[in-house]
Parts: structure tokens; C-alpha cells; sequence
């Protein structure tokens, strides 16, 4: 009798329509194995399942602004940005866990010692801005980044998220849950995380409110350092410690040192 022809590697052992009489009976009962067997996925398919999944959680397009021109007063004459943290400075690991977000450009705020602080960052894909009031302070530093980031509205997106270099603890995850939450209410709200009523890091704020933090009419560290209901503010209510671990004295670089050393 005629066999008809089948494509495929397994071709052979498929069965389809063959002639029963020209096999031998145990070759028969592994095609019967084989034809039971569930369909493997094709890699395209996979692929497709991979895509589907990244696209799960909807993420807006963000300018990042660093800030990294303080003058370290209670680090004993060291400038923290620039201690080590897994043979790294501490800067550089903030920064590249921010590029790697995915979430928009980096615009890092010098200052003090600024030099040594974009040396450290040599080669990575930022725009620094030089803050010459960093010497008034932390607010001065993030009017000086909405400024910068108001300068290149086509670059903008649809918010400004305001980091710190001295927050090593701070992963990808972190930065893009914050940033879920900024685009699920719809880039209108400033977005802080909270735990316990304290407030961390990083700050999202929407583009309405940018002239105001730009000019330094609204202060952002009051405003959300009320931990008070606000129609501004949504705060975030978090579990991680990471988001209120910034390194400000000596004893909080050696706990860092010390739960680095244990992971």
C-alpha cells in the first residue's frame, strides 16, 4: 500500500494515515505516546508570551533628576557621593540603577566638589547641571533640576522624578513602582512614597506643578513633609525601608557597609 508523505522532523513517528501492517506493534504504541503529548510552545510564541507580560505594568516617559550637590557636613570632612558601595562609587550605583529604570533621561545636580562627582560618573548617557546655591540646600538644588528639565519641554514627558544619589538601597523596582503609581493617577498628583507617616524618596511631580517648584514658589520638602491630605499630593504607602535610607552620617554608611557585606 501507498504511505502519504509527512513534513516535519517527526514525521516519521507521527502516524498520521500510515499503513498500521508496515510498523511493528511497539513502534506503533510510541506514536500513540507521541500523538498524546501536549504542544510544545514555538520561540516565537514564547516571545510573544515575554512581550505581553513587560507590558502588563504601564509606565509613563519621565525626566529623572539626581541630586548630588550637597556638601556632606556630617560625614567628617568625606564626600559621601563618592564612598564606595560594592567597589563602586555611591553615586555612580544610584545613577545607573536610575538609567537602567528605563524610565527617561538623567539629569544629575552638582555642586559641591562637582569635578570629582562627574568624573565618577564619566561615560554614562547624563546631563549635569551645576547648582551654584547649593551651598542654601536641598531645595535649591531640586529648583535647579525643574529648571533644567523645563528648559527642554519636547524632552519632558510626562512628569519629573526627583532621586538622590546618597540612596543606594534603591533598585529598579523601586523607581518603577513609584512611577506605576505617578501614570495610574493620571500624572496630575505629586506621588511620595510613605512609610509610617515619614516621608522618602523618589518624589514624582506633574508638569502643573513644575513652574511653581522651578522658581521656587512652591516648596516641595514642606508640602510633602506635612504628610497632611492634600489635592497635590498622593502619598504612597510603601513596606520597604529603601525608600527612607539615605546616607547622611557615618553610622548609616557603616550599616550599609554591613548589610552589603551579608547579602
Amino acid at each position: 500500500m501507498g504511505r502519504k508523505k509527512s513534513s516535519g522532523i517527526l514525521g516519521r513517528l507521527t502516524c498520521t494515515r500510515y499503513d498500521v501492517v508496515a510498523f511493528p506493534r511497539w513502534l506503533r504504541q510510541i506514536c500513540t505516546y507521541l500523538q498524546c503529548m501536549p504542544k510544545l510552545a514555538e520561540p516565537e510564541e514564547i516571545r510573544v508570551s515575554e512581550k505581553q507580560e513587560q507590558q502588563q505594568v504601564d509606565l509613563p516617559r519621565l525626566t529623572m533628576v539626581m541630586l548630588a550637590a550637597g556638601l556632606s557636613k556630617r560625614m567628617q570632612g568625606e564626600n559621601k557621593l563618592l564612598l564606595p558601595v560594592r567597589r563602586q562609587p555611591m553615586v555612580l550605583r544610584c545613577a545607573e540603577r536610575l538609567l537602567s529604570s528605563g524610565l527617561g533621561r538623567l539629569l544629575v545636580v552638582t555642586g559641591f566638589e562637582s569635578e570629582r562627582v562627574e568624573a565618577a560618573l564619566k561615560g554614562l548617557d547624563v546631563t549635569f547641571v551645576y547648582n551654584k546655591s547649593y551651598r542654601d540646600g536641598q531645595a535649591s538644588s531640586i529648583a535647579a533640576g525643574v529648571r533644567a528639565a523645563l528648559a527642554q519641554p519636547e524632552l519632558m514627558g510626562e512628569g519629573v522624578l526627583v532621586a538622590k544619589g546618597d540612596m543606594p538601597g534603591l533598585g529598579i523596582a523601586e523607581y518603577r513602582q513609584v512611577a506605576a503609581r505617578f501614570y495610574q493617577g493620571g500624572c496630575q498628583r505629586i506621588v511620595v512614597p510613605q512609610l509610617e507617616g515619614v516621608w522618602g524618596y523618589p518624589v514624582v511631580l506633574p508638569p502643573r506643578l513644575l513652574d511653581d517648584v522651578g522658581c521656587g514658589e512652591l516648596n516641595l520638602r514642606k508640602l510633602v513633609k506635612a504628610a497632611e491630605p492634600s489635592p497635590m499630593v498622593d502619598a504612597m504607602g510603601v513596606h520597604s525601608p529603601a525608600y527612607l535610607q539615605d546616607i547622611d552620617r557615618g553610622e548609616d554608611y557603616a550599616r550599609l557597609q554591613e548589610h552589603v557585606s551579608q547579602r
